[in-house]
């Protein structure tokens, strides 16, 4: 019997797979790592789950992972993490004698800022990322590193690189959630409250978003059926700028209130560069859509309703991450 190992279960795409895996396999054993279960910024501790579990698949999503503003206040601290965890988990994936094959998650966020559009893999090496996340783009841009020189040695290690996801057990915290989210609950408290719904930024940056569900799927089909060193961007054809989101989130919310964008420090184009990060990266997903050409993405307003449905069941329940920090 195959035996999965997931790191970072428990988030986003981690408890999206939960449910896909189980609705299409019932002949494998899975083990879903939380940070509870195992420390894996400690080599030895992650030498030892491995020497335990065994596994035979490997797909790792743990991270520390934050919105544009937490990286922005923890560049230093996003990077060392992240670095142990990649390193720590890749090192034991390679030393296992059980492992027959590693899927890990990169991010959009690692290609060269500035770099031409679309953004392609073989363009991931040409410079430095954006100074918003350097850290956590380097962090992850070593995975490509590390996959290349594994697979150099018969070793099936594989790098997927999704554009910027959402989905119903996202981190909804107004500060350091991603851009959908955190929308999300502001537009909430604005509703709740009966104040202005405020977005970061100008609102004209532009982003493919893709659905967790979605991803938790492609994850698997990778597992089964890709064996490939090059990595591979998942990232729908539409952009949406984020403005239109948010007055689209606010319908979704019946939030008949004013929506104002703003950008810290009027008038300084340097700050507002900041503020929006990357106005716009568009990712080639070509590759991906020419392997599996089945695919359908679920389509962005469907997959918007589903999330924001799905943090109005829960808020009040206090089971939703980023949202304890309010009296509800």
């Amino acid at each position: 019997m195959s035996q999965w190992l997931i790191t970072g279960g428990t988030g986003l795409v981690g408890d999206a797979l939960r449910n896909e895996l189980y609705q299409s396999d019932n002949c494998l054993h899975v083990f879903f790592l939380s940070s509870r279960d195992c420390d894996l910024t400690d080599k030895e501790k992650v030498f030892k789950l491995f020497d335990e579990f065994q596994p035979t698949h490997v797909v790792h999503l743990a991270a520390r992972v934050g919105g544009l503003f937490d990286n922005l206040k923890n560049n230093a601290q996003f990077l060392e993490t992240n670095l142990l965890i990649n390193t720590n988990v890749l090192s034991a994936c390679n030393r296992s004698k059980s492992v027959q094959k590693v899927v890990s998650c990169m991010s959009t966020c690692i290609f060269p800022d500035g770099q031409q559009l679309p953004l392609r893999p073989e363009f991931l090496h040409n410079g430095l990322p954006h100074i918003s996340n350097m850290g956590y783009s380097f962090a992850k841009r070593i995975i490509d590193v590390q996959n290349r020189i594994f697979f150099s040695i018969d070793k099936p290690f594989l790098g997927l690189i999704p554009a910027n996801m959402f989905g119903e057990n996202d981190n909804f915290d107004t500060e350091n959630g991603h851009v959908i989210p955190s929308l999300i609950h502001k537009c909430y408290l604005a509703k709740r409250n009966g104040t202005t719904f405020f977005i970061k930024g100008s609102g004209n940056a532009k982003r493919q978003f893709l659905y967790a569900k979605d991803f938790a799927k492609i994850i698997i089909l990778f597992m089964k059926s890709y064996n490939d060193e090059r990595p591979v961007i998942i990232a729908p054809p539409e952009e949406q700028c984020i403005l239109d989101v948010a007055n689209a989130i606010a319908k979704l919310m019946n939030f008949t209130g004013p929506i104002c964008c703003e950008s810290s420090m009027e008038g300084s184009q340097k700050q507002q560069q900041v503020d929006d990060g990357q106005m716009i990266k568009t990712a080639d997903g070509h590759a991906f859509r020419s392997l599996f050409t089945d695919f359908q993405f679920t389509p962005f307003d469907v997959a918007l309703k589903d999330t924001v449905i799905h943090f109005l069941q829960n808020v009040k329940k206090g089971i939703l991450r980023g949202t304890h920090f309010h009296d509800y």
